[in-house]
């Protein structure tokens, strides 16, 4: 969207009719277009002379004098804008790209292969403000006959929540027909207002036998930003049984019992469900079904601009051959895609329980061998959180200054005096530079605790005065943002306590890594205790096995290994979690093999031992394809 057309969008109100009369009427205008009287379109034309005809000439240049041609997917786009920001945090709404579309709705025609068009039933069960339909529509009067009026009354069929989306929905088609010369006083629609959780077509349509296809982009709302009653009605799908359900995750299961016997699943959707703990149920579910599943991933490139979002093109069908296809690429390429790309995989070969992993044979054949080799890293050693403040830039000190007994701490413009003696050091892994010791880049937070053995125990709020009369003065004076921790609804032990207790007392040394890496990026502290916020560590008591880790993990293997498994993020990055690294072989060395690993310093040195360790006579070969592939 350009920052003119934005600007002028963002100062004109949120009022739907208002905003209808106005893009459909600077639509008309710039296009020249003409609406019959009867037409459906008459109550969003605004007429010269009318109070709001100086804002359609305002828009309707701003519109020109930004683009070239002003089509109907410029149309799409600006109804997509003006969806209000809390509708689209409850309901997920976003603009879904016209390439996108194509390709989903091009790969669904190509399944079919020959049919009857005039006899299908194509549904959008989370359709916005019409764009999946506007393609469709645009396929079918290219490879037929048909006229608009046969295609929204037999063919199109849709649901949104929001009626506002069906209005807009139906405004974007009937400017369609009227672009083409139809007439659009008399236009049937088979698009509906209603919650796609409990909708039930049979209601709507007599007969009902299942839709030919459904497309679109399901809405993709996290479990927290879910309203109590959506969370309930989650609980009628079978597939939202594991983790926290994001709303996007009961879609494949309602749209897949929607489709008749042959019919076609075509969506653009959040990739993490054939690997994320809350996809587990629907994995099983396409498991237990035996569906034809493909699935076009976009690994770690942001297909939605300004969306933190990482996606995939999926289809499905019931044909029932317990077959994975998969293989990843770039929106750039999507239409490059074809059958020799992709990767195989049968339901047998793919663990429901710890997320889908499929990749070519020799790569799948490596990570089972790594996995396979010695004891998991979970079963070695403890991964683990670090603290969770909920509120790091009031705990973590900005020290400008020190005496004797206190830290001076900055923030918001005033210095505060903070005791050392409430303070214990910290680091942020997701900071930490490898070049240097990790001892070198700690810094100083607010700890108010005591420990007694494994026992951790907060200060009261009469010893705080007592003992640390500074830090109390200073927390006193960042008591409002404390208390919007958890947006106020949490009761704490102490209201200055951390906003979780994880990690408040934790012995032992830290083998510390980040929460996304682009890299290898373990780092070695032997301080024992070491506070850490923003990553993971791996602890415990014995410094020489964590030392081991560091080579081993600092490696070619392990990253190939993350590569391959993990979850992918923008610009190459990989997460570090411990779902997916947990399962990382560690190999069972002998006394020899890990007296030379002790001694050993160069890079290259390391590797070499522990492709043979993992590998054995093959590790030159694998080798050659982990090393080749970075």
């Amino acid at each position: 969207m350009k920052p003119a057309v934005t600007r002028f969008l963002n100062n004109y109100g949120a009022d739907v009719k208002r905003i209808n009369r106005l893009v459909v009427s600077s639509y008309l205008r710039v296009n020249e277009m003409r609406a019959d009287d009867e037409s459906m379109l008459s109550p969003y034309i605004i007429e010269e002379g009318e109070e709001e005809w100086p804002d359609v000439i305002h828009f309707s240049d701003i519109l020109c004098s930004q683009y070239t041609v002003v089509d109907l997917e410029i149309l799409i786009d600006l109804f997509e804008f003006v969806v209000s920001p809390s509708d689209k945090i409850v309901t997920g709404a976003i603009y879904t790209p016209q390439y996108i579309r194509s390709a989903i709705v091009d790969h669904v025609f190509t399944l079919w292969g020959k049919r009857d068009y005039a006899a299908l039933r194509i549904a959008d069960i989370s359709c916005g403000c019409g764009g999946f339909f506007l393609t469709v529509v645009e396929k079918i009067l290219k490879e037929t006959e048909l006229d608009c009026h046969y295609i929204f009354e037999h063919i199109l069929f849709g649901c949104d929540i929001e009626g506002y989306c069906i209005e807009r929905s139906k405004i974007l088609l009937a400017l369609k027909a009227l672009e083409r010369g139809e007439r659009t006083d008399n236009l049937e629609f088979n698009l509906h207002q209603g919650n796609s959780l409990v909708f039930n077509w049979g209601n709507v349509i007599p007969g009902f036998t299942g839709f030919d296809a459904v497309v679109g982009n399901p809405p993709y709302v996290t479990s927290s930003k879910m309203s109590d009653e959506t969370k309930e009605l989650l609980n009628n799908w079978s597939v939202c049984y594991s983790g926290k359900a994001d709303l996007y995750i009961p879609f494949f299961q309602i749209a897949i019992e929607l489709l008749n016997e042959t019919g076609v699943l075509g969506y653009i959707t959040v990739s993490n469900f054939y690997r994320s703990l809350n996809g587990k149920a629907l994995r099983e579910y396409f498991a237990e079904q035996q569906l034809n599943l493909c699935i076009v991933d976009f690994g770690g490139e942001q297909v939605f601009k300004g969306c933190s979002t990482y996606t995939c093109l999926f289809f499905a069908d019931k044909q029932q051959d317990g077959m994975v296809r998969y293989v990843r690429t770039t929106s750039d390429r999507v239409r490059d895609v074809n059958a020799l790309h992709f990767v195989y995989a049968g339901y047998e070969h793919l663990d429901a329980a710890k997320g889908w992993v499929i990749k070519d044979r020799r790569v799948d054949i490596i990570l089972r061998q790594i996995e396979s080799t010695g004891a998991p890293l979970g079963e070695v050693t403890a991964i683990s959180n670090g603290i969770a403040t909920l509120k790091n830039e009031l705990y973590v000190l900005n020290v400008v200054d020190e005496t004797e007994h206190n830290f001076i701490h900055e923030y918001d413009g005033v210095r505060y005096p903070i005791e050392r003696d409430i303070c214990r050091q910290v680091v942020k892994p997701s900071a930490m530079d490898k070049s240097k010791p990790v001892e070198d880049q700690t810094g100083w937070i607010i700890y108010p605790y005591e420990i007694h053995g494994r026992r951790t125990r907060c200060y009261e709020e009469r010893e705080m005065q007592e003992r640390f009369p500074n830090a109390y003065v200073y927390l006193q004076a960042v008591k409002r943002v404390l208390d919007n921790r958890d947006k106020g609804k949490r009761t704490y032990e102490e209201w200055y306590a951390y906003g979780r207790s994880q990690a408040i007392n934790m012995p032992g040394f830290r083998l510390l890594m980040p929460y996304i890496a682009d890299e290898p990026t373990f780092m070695l502290s032997n301080l024992d205790g070491l506070l850490y916020y923003n990553g993971f560590a791996l602890v415990s008591n014995d410094i020489q096995r964590l030392s081991r880790l560091n080579k081993i993990l600092n490696t070619n293997i392990f990253w190939f290994y993350v590569v391959n498994i993990s979850k992918p993020y923008a610009n190459r990055y990989y997460s570090m979690g411990k779902r997916y690294i947990r399962y990382f072989g560690i190999p069972d060395f002998s006394e020899m093999q890990l007296n030379k690993l002790d001694t050993l310093t160069v890079q290259e040195d390391i590797e070499d031992i522990l492709y043979f360790c993992y590998f054995g006579d093959k590790a030159d070969e694998v080798k050659g394809i982990i090393e080749g592939d970075f």
